[in-house]
């Protein structure tokens, strides 16, 4: 089995775009069309960031405890931030 590229989120990919390239145009459609969204950039957490992906999902695809119980605080803190 193939280990997994652990490349850093703020490396260029082949068209030049970076991973907050992406997550930027997702968070500008949302608020373009009012769609509400959870922005988990923010959380801090990316599996292409070898240390944080060691740290929060063992194996750089699933969250482990940790990493669960802070995805769910943070969403938990924003939802009650907009809609409470």
């Amino acid at each position: 089995m193939q280990k997994k590229d652990s490349n850093h989120s703020f490396k260029a990919n082949s068209i030049n775009l970076m991973q907050k390239d992406y997550n930027d145009k997702i968070v500008e459609l949302s608020n373009k069309y009012s769609l509400p969204l959870i922005d988990m950039w923010q959380l801090g957490i990316s599996p292409f960031n070898a240390v944080q992906g060691q740290r929060w999902m063992g194996d750089l695809m699933n969250y482990r405890e940790g990493g669960y119980e802070k995805m769910a605080q943070y969403m938990a803190g924003v939802i009650k931030q907009h809609y409470y």
